[in-house]
């Protein structure tokens, strides 16, 4: 299966019924416009993990802060002063890399906002 399908646990409800949702449609479209022509052995294929790349985490994307409590982003991977910390208020759209944002989407505290 796809990477964005196999690796769910860390998406918040939103997104993993979003990609199961993607995942049927855009498998549905390939079966019905050409990949009912191909030979089996093609399909076993497609199924192989490196046919689909790791996603780009230093990608940016846009996203939201959930709940009442503001979230703090550092500004660096290697210090953490107080200076160096970024605090955004609760329903706060912030446009960043997801590999910043990707621990609050895993601990519930952001959402992607598309």
């Amino acid at each position: 299966a796809p990477y964005y399908v196999t690796h769910l646990e860390h998406l918040s409800d939103a997104e993993q019924a979003f990609l199961t949702d993607y995942h049927t449609a855009w498998t549905a479209h390939l079966t019905d416009t050409t990949t009912r022509h191909f030979p089996q052995s093609v399909w076993k294929a497609l199924d192989e993990p490196d046919m689909v790349g790791q996603p780009n985490l230093d990608k940016y994307v846009w996203g939201r802060v959930i709940g009442e409590e503001p979230v703090s982003l550092s500004q660096s991977q290697s210090q953490y002063d107080d200076e160096d910390i970024e605090r955004h208020a609760p329903h706060s759209i912030l446009i960043l890399p997801y590999r910043q944002l990707q621990p609050l989407v895993q601990e519930g505290r952001m959402e992607l906002f598309l």
